[in-house]
């Protein structure tokens, strides 16, 4: 039986560069009706493991989570290192 107290839910974390911003990977993440949303530590790690496959140094690589509904459409996002959140100011 489906335990509906676990409503579905579609985030990204987002990998990104703590100096400038600029985003180097995304991982899109969905839970399922009934499904218990994993470790937000182990997503992270799953998230920069991808980039460190790519051969990039994570050093100075932060990770943030967002709704995935705020990606897609016209405009390119990049992050706002200080508030730790997505900005949208230029397009695709």
């Amino acid at each position: 039986m489906v335990d509906r107290n676990h409503p579905p839910r579609a985030e990204v974390c987002v990998v990104y560069d703590e100096v400038t911003g600029d985003i180097l990977h995304t991982h899109r993440l969905i839970t399922l009706v009934g499904r218990h949303n994993p470790d937000p530590e182990a997503v992270r790690q799953v998230a920069l493991g991808f980039v460190r496959a790519r051969g990039y140094s994570v050093d100075r690589l932060h990770v943030i989570s967002v709704s995935a509904n705020v990606f897609g459409g016209e405009r390119l996002p990049r992050v706002d290192v200080e508030r730790r959140a997505l900005i949208f100011d230029s397009p695709l």
